[in-house]
């Protein structure tokens, strides 16, 4: 562990050029996939057969998270009233030259803290700006979008990480590691869009892809300091990430190593639905009973977004029976025991459910990540539910941004 951590501290140096950071990336990488993917069985169980590992760990060629060209036209058209209710967008409001607010922070090249406002702030307006293309078509977003990535880039803006004060005991802001992947997961979606665009110089979106691998580098190789409990919720983000921009660069290591941490926590699901640490008969996690189903929606939402960068590439990962269930039922039970007080499976009581209906909320309170689960499988029972959740389109800052924009079936 302790080569591994040196070989991905040595990432980080600026003296290092893109060619011997990438295989030093990939090689560490390839040690942690071939290690990790033991636990994975040759032939899987899914809900319609089985399935065999290579399918789950193969990302092919052509990889992508999403598809934000074709979003776009699709968008556009709907009328205008639809449009800027679904992405939160004011078109009106677009034509004026000051809509458009760069992605910037105060200071590109201080140290990332953990919750510092900045962070948030700079993911969100990340999200916002990408979200103002989709509800516009118009590539010169794109192109001053790509500018504001490339500066940040230039500082390496987030790839330094310190604690905000560090303690002997567990404390929430102690957790740059954590901000640091919330930020490369904005970043993945909006560099797809980036790289798409024939208006974005290929010079500029190596510096972009460049910058994001050492934000890469970065998680991988540090540590934050957080109690036993959490550890499946923040693995669960870990392969949100790595998922998100193994598909985006087609870095297929990356992408086998989010596979595998997945599994990992999937096969923790007890077979009512809710994780075994956090929810139902015997949670361990320490987590007040109140608090718990909150921490099971950030291990959820995660998983959901790291299985839907598998099913766009392919992978049907959702009906993946990892142990004692699917991530389909986990989603089932997870909805259910929000919604609804007197649902049987909704275990331990008296949770605080009021948590739910923050719409806007900027992390692990948030169901944004239900828009493309709903809009992949509209036909599944459990539909008719989120739907209540959603009819209200919801921004997330940990899990995708602006969802129904992104994701949201067009009649």
């Amino acid at each position: 562990m302790k080569n591994t951590q040196l070989a991905f501290s040595l990432l980080c140096f600026p003296k290092l050029d893109r060619t011997k950071f990438l295989v030093l990336l990939i090689t560490v990488l390839g040690i942690l996939w071939t290690i990790g993917c033991k636990s994975i069985p040759e032939v899987i169980q899914t809900e319609s057969g089985t399935m065999a590992r290579e399918r789950l760990l193969s990302l092919p060629d052509n990889s992508r998270l999403w598809d934000p060209m074709t979003r776009a036209q699709q968008l556009k058209k709907l009328p205008e009233s639809e449009r800027s209710l679904m992405c939160l967008v004011s078109i009106k409001m677009y034509q004026k030259p000051s809509y458009y607010s760069s992605v910037k922070i105060p200071n590109p090249k201080a140290s990332i803290r953990a919750y510092i406002p900045n962070t948030m702030a700079y993911i969100y307006q990340l999200f916002k700006n990408l979200t103002l293309y989709l509800g516009t078509a118009d590539s010169a977003v794109l192109v001053r979008l790509a500018a504001d990535l490339e500066e940040a880039a230039d500082a390496d803006a987030f790839v330094k990480a310190e604690p905000w004060a560090p303690t002997p005991n567990y404390s929430p802001y102690n957790e740059p590691v954590y901000c640091q992947r919330t930020v490369l997961l904005a970043l993945a979606f909006a560099a797809q869009a980036v790289f798409d665009s024939p208006d974005v110089s290929q010079e500029t979106k190596d510096r972009i892809r460049a910058w994001g691998d050492k934000l890469l580098a970065a998680t991988e190789s540090g540590r934050d300091q957080i109690s036993a409990g959490k550890a499946d919720d923040r693995t669960a983000q870990r392969a949100a990430t790595l998922a998100s921009w193994g598909a985006v660069t087609g870095n297929k290591e990356v992408f086998a190593l989010a596979m595998q941490k997945y599994w990992q926590v999937v096969s923790r699901i007890s077979s009512h639905g809710g994780h075994r640490r956090f929810v139902g008969p015997g949670a361990q996690s320490g987590i007040p009973r109140h608090l718990q189903l909150r921490y099971n929606n950030m291990i959820i939402g995660w998983l959901s977004m790291t299985a839907e960068a598998a099913e766009v590439n392919g992978i049907p990962l959702y009906g993946v029976h990892a142990g004692e269930t699917t991530l389909h039922d986990a989603i089932r039970w997870h909805v259910m025991a929000t919604v609804d007080p007197d649902f049987q499976d909704r275990t331990p009581p008296h949770q605080n459910t009021p948590y739910r209906w923050k719409k806007n909320s900027t992390g692990s309170e948030n169901f944004a990540w239900l828009e493309s689960y709903a809009a992949r499988f509209p036909d599944r029972p459990i539909v008719e539910e989120i739907s209540k959740i959603t009819e209200i389109p919801i921004v997330g800052g940990y899990f995708g941004g602006y969802t129904a924009c992104k994701y949201r079936r067009l009649e």
